[in-house]
């Protein structure tokens, strides 16, 4: 099953700048797959969401509120030299 993540705030860790408005991500397999502006209440889907069911491709999470950073494994990460 995929991970679903909607009304994300995402970060461009490639630019450093976060992405403008609220995002859907699709997680499957470890890896982001899609990312793709989430819809205004009553506007049309994108076409990469148009007609899926979310609930049925996994687990949905609503991450209002949260970032999103791909490609950041662990933030709170230490490194240490040797």
């Amino acid at each position: 099953k995929a991970l679903v993540l909607v009304n994300c705030k995402v970060l461009d860790t490639a630019a450093g700048a976060y992405l403008p408005g609220l995002h859907r991500v699709l997680v499957f397999k470890g890896k982001v797959r899609g990312v793709q502006p989430q819809p205004e209440a009553g506007a049309a889907a994108p076409d990469f969401w148009k007609g899926v069911d979310l609930a049925a491709l996994g687990v949905v999470v609503d991450c209002r509120g949260k970032v999103v950073m791909p490609g950041v494994a662990d933030a709170a990460m230490r490194m240490h030299p040797t």
